[in-house]
């Protein structure tokens, strides 16, 4: 992964918004936007709720709910709305691997 792929999920999980991460870093927001998609929430939430171990179940669950609530409306819509183009990708791939 390319730094800059690194440092945009690096921010994105301790709770930076697509546009603060596009002006510190300089990139396009498309930039930003593609790799944090590609990333998916799912990724965000591994970051966010598991940067630590943790003692028990409930206390996963219990980081997981916050970070949760933690991802900016504006990144969850983007998923979103990715989801039309990513189906597309994987309707052409015939259901194989369509993510490079």
């Amino acid at each position: 992964m390319s730094k800059k792929r690194e440092a945009i999920v690096a921010l994105h999980a301790e709770g930076w918004t697509t546009k603060d991460i596009e002006k510190l870093l300089k990139v396009p927001i498309r930039m930003v936007q593609n790799v944090l998609n590609r990333f998916s929430l799912w990724s965000l939430l591994e970051a966010r709720a598991c940067a630590k171990p943790h003692k028990s179940l409930k206390a996963l669950r219990k980081a997981l709910k916050k970070a949760w609530n933690e991802i900016p409306m504006e990144d969850i819509r983007a998923a979103i709305d990715a989801i039309p183009k990513r189906l597309d990708a994987c309707i052409a791939a015939q259901g194989g691997r369509f993510e490079k």
